[in-house]
């Protein structure tokens, strides 16, 4: 990452090197990728239209729940899986890592509505998939802020009628460092 001459906050390289790590990823394997000045300020403009992109993506259904099986190291056993989320681009059907959306899109407020289908669709995700014994879902520090979470919570666990052991509430990483004062 190259450094910024001006005076930036620590919020804002951790959300550069979050960017640029995403970028090297999508970039393949055994790669690397030199994050400049440019490819931040290009990902701030285009806030407006992620916001656009991520409330389009609800309507057309076009987020998915990918889940990883997290591992006792020792025995190999699946001790509960974590919902990874995803953005499927509406024109080239190519899968979007949350790296390249999440600042824009919780600038403009839209993370309260990726949240909202977070939570329903990983409830109702277990609904489906009684196999599944437990499922962590990452939330936003919005999220967390919301005095009515618990409320959506316990009407989502109602409805679908899961025991609410079966959930794993984590807040963001870039959430929690971020906010790192606001999580003690």
């Amino acid at each position: 990452m190259l450094f910024r001459s001006q005076d930036i906050s620590a919020a804002q390289y951790i959300a550069d090197a979050v960017k640029a790590t995403a970028i090297s990823k999508k970039l393949g394997r055994n790669r690397h990728y030199l994050f400049t000045q440019d490819d931040g300020d290009s990902h701030h403009s285009h806030g407006c239209d992620w916001n656009h992109r991520i409330h389009e993506a609800i309507e057309q259904d076009r987020l998915q729940l990918y889940l990883q099986p997290i591992r006792a190291i020792a025995s190999q056993q699946v001790n509960h899986y974590e919902a990874l989320l995803r953005l499927i681009d509406a024109n080239s059907g190519e899968v979007i890592e949350p790296e390249l959306f999440i600042d824009a899109i919780e600038r403009s407020g839209a993370i309260a509505d990726v949240d909202n289908w977070v939570i329903h669709n990983a409830i109702k995700l277990l609904s489906q998939r009684p196999e599944i014994q437990q499922l962590a879902i990452n939330l936003s520090a919005h999220a967390f802020e919301n005095a009515e979470l618990h409320v959506l919570l316990l009407t989502q666990l109602q409805h679908f009628k899961v025991a609410p052991q079966r959930m794993i509430l984590e807040l963001t990483e870039t959430s929690s460092l971020i906010n790192l004062e606001q999580t003690h």
